[in-house]
């Protein structure tokens, strides 16, 4: 071999090598990132299954309110505020996944597949927290007693929730 196609030759391996470094940081980043994203459906995905278990069992209470002063429901609504933010990063995450150049094929649809399993995962729980939210209301609605109906028309209802004996 002349001098010149050593040279060739070494600068393909190190062009080589380059490319199957990169490859590897990438393949990395989308393991990790598929890693984690399967971690937060896990996440979200058991706290539904759990506030689910409870909007059944709010008849057991009786006549007894779950919150009276509205704290639980306050926090439940900051809390679907939250997971709602969550849901649009974890969107804009998706987007420019499907848009990076150095993600092709399999990478990508990966990548992107578990953005989308992780927003439904996101979007399920923040509905059975509303679910729940409203179960907790309607009981509590349900449970007090400062209200006397059933009332005939609108003027008696308000009238009654005007009074202030």
């Amino acid at each position: 071999m002349t001098t010149l196609q050593l040279t060739a030759f070494s600068n393909l391996l190190n062009t080589t090598s380059d490319v199957c470094g990169t490859n590897l940081v990438i393949l990395r980043a989308v393991e990790k990132t598929v890693d984690n994203l399967c971690k937060v459906q896990r996440s979200f995905e058991s706290l539904s299954q759990l506030w689910s278990e409870i909007i059944p069992r709010r008849g057991e209470l009786g006549n007894n309110p779950i919150d009276p002063e509205d704290v639980i429901v306050a926090r439940f609504h900051e809390v679907e505020l939250n997971v709602q933010q969550d849901i649009d990063v974890a969107k804009a995450k998706r987007r420019s996944a499907f848009a990076d150049s150095e993600l092709n094929g399999v990478h990508e649809e990966s990548v992107v597949s578990e953005y989308d399993r992780t927003v439904s995962a996101m979007e399920e729980f923040l509905y059975v927290l509303n679910e729940t939210r409203i179960a907790i209301t309607e009981h509590d609605a349900d449970c007090d007693e400062s209200v006397n109906g059933p009332f005939d028309n609108i003027d008696d209802l308000m009238a009654s929730l005007n009074d202030d004996s």
